[in-house]
């Protein structure tokens, strides 16, 4: 039900303007001009829209576990990785050379619990 009530809302402007073109009965050239700019309008959104719900990045720290990053600043036992677009502050039992990759194995608030990349074979483990 949500889903029809969202379309209907995407579309509104384009049902008001049919609705004003029967009463006026203003040229249908600036009429269907009129529309296919709202229709792109509405395809920018809708576009925008997917890419905002998709970003894995807007999800909780729980989705950063087994994750790939690279380290930015040494960890000893503490530095800096990058996961994605992301910094994020790392911890690791083992020092960890700058430019290494690494895995996050936990999450601890703003830290992330880091070990060595070693080639696992787990598919959400990817560099960005």
């Amino acid at each position: 039900m949500k889903e029809k009530r969202k379309i209907f809302a995407l579309l509104l402007d384009e049902l008001v303007l049919t609705g004003l073109y029967f009463i006026f009965k203003f040229q249908l050239r600036y009429f269907l001009i009129f529309i296919s700019l709202l229709v792109l309008k509405d395809i920018f959104i809708i576009i925008k829209a997917w890419e905002i719900l998709n970003r894995e990045d807007l999800l909780g720290t729980e989705t950063l576990i087994n994750r790939a990053g690279v380290v930015l600043e040494e960890i000893d036992p503490y530095g800096q990785i990058k996961i994605g677009r992301e910094i994020w502050k790392a911890e690791s039992d083992e020092r960890i050379e700058e430019g290494e990759k690494v895995i996050v194995a936990s999450v601890h608030g703003l830290c992330l619990k880091v070990k060595k990349y070693r080639g696992e074979d787990n598919e959400r483990k990817r560099m960005e």
